[in-house]
């Protein structure tokens, strides 16, 4: 039986900026070259947190496997391309001072609610989760809510 698509959003968060970026694939989730990468200072309100992940969220899609291969194609230049232009607009010089102490959590819409699962910074640019301290929340659950249910997953990263 072949699983349901659950739409995901990753969530990068750094001592200046949140980045939220919707994942799209074919099984295996890539930035979704078509959606709207969202960038918010990290002081920004649960309430806007909060709505730039739903958004991202509704961004997030299953794809053909014409569009996968063709996004997949393009997704290292992507990356490279979009985290340039996001160290460029936030005065980051390297890599490492842009990843240095990043956070990351992922946010799955499933059927009982949204999970947001922490992560472990196992290298620069490489993220291990932490299912075990993911916190649950349900569908309905306001902006506001869904913000302050991001930034505590983020406080239990490694």
């Amino acid at each position: 039986m072949e699983k349901a698509w659950l739409p995901y959003v990753s969530v990068f968060a750094n001592a200046t900026l949140l980045r939220i970026v919707a994942m799209s694939g074919l099984g295996l989730r890539i930035e979704d070259p078509d959606a709207i990468e969202r960038t918010l200072p990290s002081d920004a309100l649960n309430e806007e947190v909060g709505k730039a992940v739903l958004c991202a969220l509704g961004d997030s899609k299953l794809m053909s496997p014409a569009e996968f291969k063709r996004s997949y194609a393009v997704s290292a230049d992507l990356y490279k391309k979009r985290i340039d232009e996001v160290m460029r607009a936030h005065g980051y010089r390297t890599k490492r001072a842009y990843f240095t102490r990043m956070k990351k959590c992922g946010v799955e819409k499933t059927s009982l609610g949204l999970e947001v699962t922490p992560t472990r910074h196992d290298q620069l640019e490489r993220f291990g989760g932490l299912p075990e301290k993911r916190i649950l929340i349900t569908r309905d659950a306001s902006a506001a809510e869904v913000g302050a249910a991001v930034r505590a997953a983020l406080e239990r990263c490694e």
